[in-house]
C-alpha cells in the first residue's frame, strides 16, 4: 500500500489547508507496476469508534441558514467535551436525512480533531447536526435518538 498526502507543505494542498491521505492499493490495480497512480483515489475518514483529540473549537456563525436571525443562537455554545461526546456518538445520516429532518441554524462550532495522525475539519450545528471533513469528502452525523437536545437549539425533527 502506497501513502500519499497532501496539505500543508504539500505540493498540491487541499483548498482548506487540511492534510489529506489518500490511500493506495496494488491490489485494487491504483498502482501501476512504474509507480504512477491510476484510477480510484480513495480519502482517509473519520471513524467514530477510533479514539480521537479535538485540537481546536471555535464559536461561529457561518453556516448556511436561510434564517439571517442569529439572536435564535444566544447563549448557544458547546465545550470541548460536549463537542466529543456528540462527535462519538451521533448517528450517521444521509443529506436527504439532513435536508428533511434538521434545521440549520448559522451558528455552529468549528474545529478540527486528531485521529490515527490525520487531521479533519468538523462543524457542529445548532440544529443538532455535525459534519466531519477531511479535503473534499464529508460525512454526516445527527441527534437521531435525541439524546442531547438539552445541548441544541432545536432537535431532530419527528413525525
Amino acid at each position: 500500500m502506497l501513502r500519499w498526502t497532501c496539505g500543508a507543505g504539500a505540493s498540491t494542498p487541499t483548498s482548506n489547508g487540511l492534510s489529506q491521505e489518500w490511500l493506495l492499493t496494488q491490489a485494487d490495480g491504483v498502482v501501476d507496476s512504474d509507480g504512477s497512480a491510476t484510477g480510484l483515489i480513495v480519502p482517509r475518514l473519520f471513524q467514530q469508534s477510533t479514539p480521537f483529540h479535538i485540537l481546536s473549537i471555535s464559536r461561529n456563525y457561518g453556516a448556511h441558514s436561510s434564517s439571517r436571525d442569529t439572536s435564535e443562537c444566544d447563549g448557544w455554545s458547546l465545550t470541548g467535551n460536549e463537542c466529543a461526546t456528540v462527535l462519538a456518538d451521533f448517528a450517521p445520516i444521509t443529506g436527504p436525512d439532513w435536508h428533511h429532518f434538521f434545521d440549520v441554524f448559522q451558528c455552529q462550532i468549528q474545529g478540527e480533531l486528531s485521529q490515527d495522525g490525520h487531521v479533519f475539519g468538523f462543524a457542529i450545528n445548532a440544529g443538532s447536526w455535525l459534519s466531519v471533513a477531511c479535503g473534499d469528502t464529508g460525512l454526516l452525523f445527527g441527534d437521531m435518538e435525541k439524546k442531547y437536545t438539552e445541548l441544541f437549539v432545536s432537535p431532530v425533527w419527528s413525525e
